[in-house]
């Protein structure tokens, strides 16, 4: 009790629940409303969007059911299978857009017609998906019939927290990395008619996997259906928790009820608050934690399978980490956990099949064939870069192993890195790092940029209590051939830990890694041994008589404080109006994008033949000109060190082809606030020379500069200005 009260109180004292600034943003009104005819056809638009983004999923589940059975993938039951084969399918259908956009067939009449051609290939599988759906909704709404009052309760969270993360995906895109890349980059290639990175944004070169299913909405419907897919893998990582709470009950003796433990693993999975939050965007997180949880379950039915399976369930396990790895790099850390994970499973238990040697040789064969598919699988977005840029991880240049790429030097891999990590002199830190990410972590912070919710911290330690058994009932877990809950419990376990030692490895060396979002399926992973741990609360119910009561209601008190906080973020700030189809889409943006919006107008006002180069300002969607953008806020910096005068600088991006410089001063007063020093006197008055000198000013808004201090202003501060955070010049010479 005392671990609770301090594990809240500690919690809350750093994240209140209810702030003036909650309820200011809950209460936000909405502006430029419109009671009119475009009424209904801006809510059939929200109709169309979900449409659209149902079918992309729906076939992408269809597909994977198809590839399970040509490729005579092991027979399992229909929930593990459709939890599985949903992101075999997605996967396929993003590496065959992919592949259509690389020899430039991107277009609306290819694509549809592509998709539409699958559709009717898989459709005998898409019926058999939807009578699964039907079944499995019906058995939801028995379940809540029969539900004691606490699963009750559960149940309300998930169901509304689920609503409102429809709704929030339902809204234009403004979230940030939205804007950067995941959005940006694929609208890029649209209007190229092929998929072709180039330096104008260089996280185009990032892997593409769930920006290629963007990339088919995008050009079916535009960007609503892009947070809708991005819901949809998060679906399909809760599917994949109910999979394996499903096994764990099928195989216990005697045969226990799988709906217990889903439903509270899916209620602490959706009490994340960061984890929710980015669910609504369109992002490549929930993508990430799918890949890496159903690969891990891939890996149980290895486990606990046997003769011929058991290479079809490798094989299997794999590809989604090769998947996991065609979304993000660093699923190379999972990728590098499985691996240990085989090899520890495959050398201890096959100990009856001969010495040593011969069981380290299997090991490392079954992990060495996981690892190999897995890279395989992942390798094409390597390939593409390596061609392009002569690096495969371009823009994360990997010291001097391959050339720089286009554009690149060691200080921008620097700037990319954000600076050194941690080092070891504050090795120690890492012994405390799950309290510190839980209780200063916070979304949009410098350190530990996600919110994680206090009940991973406050369950998981009473694990201790939660598993004092008595020697004959550990002797029958220790007995149990397949899918025990101990044995799923500590894998998971297990490979948390080795992702929580990558972590650690990381935050010594390179700032980066303090974003605890880049850590997500750790954190995913955790939740059904902290929903084990809460159901055996009971089992030590001698121990501490009512403690499991105790526990359940500081949860439920906790998801309800969660659920105001999501209610705040999804209904609040003016976001009402717009999903009731009151307001604009325009209206929306502007309200909510300002200034950024109205100078991506100002952009696009330009000549069709404009290059715009962007300072400061690492966001290009919604810009409809060629803009070379600054994810790193950096470009400067890296033309300054090339031509280091005003007029060399300014003949040089002449030459480049820029005829315009849109400079954002709230992004280099973010940088003189935050990181002083960072850019020299000398570097900005070479900037103000070329803008003075060189450049004319041809737009530039009113909006009042955010000082980050009440210190007396520096020379360069002075030079920027009290108002103007966007001004667009264009190039005039010499």
């Amino acid at each position: 009790m005392a671990w609770i009260a301090a594990v809240l109180i500690a919690y809350y004292l750093v994240h209140p629940p209810l702030t003036p600034d909650s309820l200011t943003t809950l209460f936000a009104p909405a502006r430029q409303l419109a009671l009119d005819w475009q009424v209904p056809l801006r809510l059939l638009s929200h109709a169309l969007d979900l449409l659209v983004a149902c079918w992309l999923l729906l076939l992408g589940a269809a597909l994977g059911c198809r590839l399970w059975r040509w490729c005579h993938l092991p027979l399992v039951e229909q929930t593990m299978q459709i939890a599985l084969a949903g992101g075999l399918g997605l996967g396929a259908l993003s590496l065959l857009s992919f592949a259509v956009g690389l020899v430039g067939w991107l277009s609306f009449w290819t694509v549809g017609a592509g998709l539409l051609l699958l559709s009717i290939l898989c459709a005998r599988d898409g019926w058999w998906v939807l009578r699964w759906l039907r079944e499995q909704l019906g058995l939801m709404g028995r379940s809540i019939r029969a539900a004691s009052w606490l699963d009750r309760v559960l149940w309300a969270y998930i169901v509304l927290t689920l609503l409102l993360m429809l709704l929030s995906a339902l809204l234009p895109p403004t979230a940030w990395d939205a804007l950067m890349y995941h959005l940006a980059a694929p609208a890029v290639d649209i209007r190229q008619g092929r998929i072709l990175p180039t330096t104008a944004n260089v996280q185009g070169y990032q892997p593409e996997l769930v920006e290629m299913l963007y990339l088919d909405g995008l050009l079916l419907r535009g960007d609503g259906p892009a947070a809708l897919l991005h819901l949809g893998f998060g679906l399909l990582s809760l599917l994949v928790l109910l999979a394996l709470a499903r096994q764990i009950a099928a195989h216990a003796q005697p045969p226990a009820a799988a709906g217990a433990l889903a439903l509270r693993a899916t209620a602490l999975f959706l009490s994340i608050p960061s984890l929710t939050l980015v669910l609504g965007w369109p992002y490549i997180d929930s993508a990430l934690v799918y890949y890496e949880l159903a690969a891990l379950c891939a890996v149980f039915c290895w486990w606990n399978a046997s003769g011929r399976q058991r290479v079809g369930w490798l094989a299997l396990a794999g590809t989604l980490l090769g998947l996991a790895l065609d979304v993000k790099y660093t699923a190379a850390f999972a990728i590098g956990a499985a691996g240990v994970l085989v090899c520890w499973r495959a050398y201890g238990g096959e100990r009856e099949r001969g010495g040593r040697l011969e069981r380290l040789r299997a090991a490392l064969w079954q992990a060495g064939l996981l690892v190999g598919l897995a890279l395989v699988v992942g390798s094409p977005w390597l390939w593409r870069n390596l061609l392009l840029t002569g690096d495969p991880v371009f823009p994360y240049h990997l010291d001097h192993l391959f050339p720089a790429g286009p554009a690149w030097d060691d200080v921008r891999t620097h700037y990319e890195l954000g600076g050194p990590g941690w080092g070891l002199a504050q090795s120690w830190r890492l012994f405390t790092l799950p309290l510190e990410a839980t209780l200063y972590g916070s979304q949009g912070s410098m350190e530990f940029d996600a919110t994680l919710g206090p009940l991973l911290l406050l369950l998981l330690p009473l694990g201790l209590l939660a598993w004092q058994r008595s020697r004959s009932k550990a002797q029958a877990d220790a007995e149990a051939p397949h899918w025990s809950e101990r044995q799923v419990v500590g894998v998971l376990l297990a490979f948390a830990a080795l992702l929580a030692l990558c972590w650690d490895a990381e935050l010594l060396s390179a700032q980066i890694a303090r974003q605890s979002r880049l850590f997500f399926p750790l954190f995913a992973a955790l939740t059904l041994p902290a929903a084990a741990v809460w159901l055996r609360l009971k089992r030590a119910a001698f121990l501490l008589p009512g403690f499991h009561r105790l526990v359940s209601v500081v949860v439920v008190l906790v998801l309800a404080l969660t659920l105001l906080s999501q209610m705040a973020g999804a209904l609040g700030n003016g976001n009402g109006p717009y999903l009731l189809g009151l307001q604009s889409r325009e209206a929306y943006l502007a309200e909510h994008l300002n200034p950024y919006y109205a100078a991506t107008q100002a952009v696009n006002a330009l000549p069709g033949s404009a290059q715009v180069l962007s300072l400061w300002e690492a966001r290009s969607y919604y810009v409809s000109r060629s803009i070379t953008a600054d994810p790193f806020l950096d470009n400067f910096d890296y033309y300054y060190r090339h031509y280091p005068t005003a007029r060399l600088l300014a003949q040089a991006l002449r030459q480049m082809g820029f005829t315009h410089v849109l400079f954002y001063a709230e992004g280099l007063q973010f940088v003189l606030t935050a990181q002083p020093g960072e850019e020299s006197h000398q570097e900005l008055a070479v900037l103000w020379d070329v803008l003075a000198h060189y450049a004319r000013p041809v737009y530039q808004d009113t909006v009042l500069l955010v000082r980050g201090t009440t210190k007396p202003l520096t020379a360069d501060e002075q030079m920027l200005g009290q108002r103007g955070w966007y001004r667009l010049y264009v190039l005039t010479g010499p």
